[in-house]
Order: C-alpha cells, then structure tokens, then sequence
C-alpha cells in the first residue's frame, strides 16, 4: 500500500474540505513494520475570512473549530470513495451550526459499511 497520496480539495462558497494522509495509522503515527497498520486519512474543514493586510484573499483560510478529524479511510479507498466523502462532509457543513457530531461519526465511516448518507 502506498503512502503517496495527494490531498483532495472540495470548496463551496467560503468553505472547504481536505481530505489528505498527514503519516496516521490505525494507532496515531503509521507504523510500516506491523503488518496490521494502515495510513489512514485525514479530513479538516475550513472557512475563509477576512484577511488580514496584505494577504491575498484566496489564500486565507481557518479552520473550523471541531472540523478535523483522522478517518477509518486509508489510502487504497478509491479516488471516487474519497471525493463522494468530501461532498457529505461539505453536505454537513452546510446544513449545520454546530456539525461537531455528525463530523465525529463520519470520521468512523467506512466504504465496507452500510452507505454513507
């Protein structure tokens, strides 16, 4: 399994999500020597605001309090998996004030289970 993985972005309006591998596993950091571990990925959401003096708007994001989380996902999920997933996160956080819960349960989401949403 590789751990190359590139980052995928979804933005809507003034929000984004990023799926990405940041070197989790199944315990905290990926350990490549047992055989039982995984890279797992991670999701966080941000929210673009008001930059300050000088900075390009485009670039100033921050991230949502209670929107990052490491998933089940590991990086051999298909690319279509991982992109449908951003669309449900970004669904969430549309759709709620305060998305902390639904955000923890998706993290614990995975491709084998029943449907996602």
């Amino acid at each position: 399994m590789t751990k190359n993985f590139l980052d995928i972005e979804l933005r809507r309006g003034s929000r984004r999500v990023v799926i990405g591998y940041f070197g989790e596993g199944r315990s905290g950091d990926y350990n490549p020597d047992d055989p039982e571990d995984k890279p797992h990925l991670r999701f966080y959401c941000d929210e673009q605001s008001e930059p300050s003096d000088g900075m390009d708007y485009d670039d100033y994001w921050e991230q949502i309090t209670d929107g990052s989380y490491c998933t089940l996902l590991t990086t051999d999920v298909p690319l279509q998996e991982i992109v449908r997933f951003a669309g449900i996160i970004m669904d969430v956080l549309e759709n709620n004030e305060s998305p902390k819960k639904e955000l923890e349960q998706l993290a614990r989401w995975r491709p084998d289970a029943a449907p996602c949403r």
